[in-house]
């Protein structure tokens, strides 16, 4: 990975949003056609697009990521919800690209005032939440379990914020496990390290670091028990505490 000065990576991701903005102009129709003629293609020709331009702007910053667990990612139409710890802006750029299947992100309402982000995160399936307002943020777990049901995964981050230091987990909420236990699908916990050292940390500018990111072994929500469910949140919360705990040490001892 070529190493620039922070400045230049700003402005090199600058220009990757300069780039996606000027081939949306060109995909858009595109997507439009071929949707209309068959929809799931028009769907993954927009889980592509993001993909690709995500891609660009970790490139553009000059991320470095380790990635552990590919084999436990599902195929399109197997639904999961993926539950990771959120630490950074780079947590959905560095993890959505791998996804293989149609995938939907829980995000806060003001994403939906960014231009073209908020009106792509619409297109594959995302879903703005108001955590201000109880009843859109009901409607919100609603729309993503009918997501699920139609074979939509979704990426949800349980802490309900950001978190501001590598190896601590906030508390998760409730809500976010009823899409859970409601569609019964798998959970994917996903555990992420490093990320913020990458712009959070030091916002308006990029530094060019390496991440972990793992996605541990599924849980079988269909195999248990109704008390198992009840504790649902509290098991991925270990889970997803122990592989942070492990792999903070590792990415720490490599630097």
């Amino acid at each position: 990975m070529v190493k620039y000065p922070i400045m230049i990576r700003l402005i090199f991701f600058s220009l990757g949003a300069i780039l996606i903005a000027i081939a949306t102009v060109f995909v858009y129709p595109i997507y439009r056609i071929t949707r209309k003629r068959d929809q799931k293609k028009g769907d993954l020709l927009a889980l592509h697009f993001v993909q690709w331009g995500l891609k660009v702007w970790s490139v553009c910053a000059g991320s470095k990521v380790t990635y552990k667990g590919l084999e436990y990612l599902p195929e399109d139409g197997d639904p999961v919800v993926y539950a990771s710890n959120h630490r950074s802006l780079f947590d959905v750029i560095l993890t959505y690209p791998v996804f293989k299947g149609r995938t939907g992100a829980l995000a806060k309402i003001e994403l939906r005032s960014l231009p073209l982000v908020g009106w792509w995160i619409r297109t594959v399936y995302g879903v703005l939440i108001d955590r201000k307002d109880v009843r859109q943020g009901l409607q919100c777990i609603l729309q993503c379990i009918d997501n699920l049901r139609n074979g939509i995964s979704m990426l949800v981050y349980p802490e309900g914020t950001r978190g501001h230091v590598d190896g601590d987990l906030l508390p998760f909420h409730k809500g976010t496990f009823k899409v859970v236990t409601k569609s019964k699908v798998r959970v994917i916990p996903v555990a992420i390290v490093g990320t913020g050292d990458m712009f959070d940390d030091h916002r308006p500018f990029f530094k060019s670091r390496r991440a972990i990111i793992e996605f541990c072994e599924p849980v079988e929500t269909c195999k248990l028990s109704p008390e198992e469910l009840g504790f649902l949140q509290d098991t991925v919360h270990d889970i997803i505490l122990e592989r942070i705990t492990a792999n903070l040490q590792e990415l720490n001892a490599a630097e």
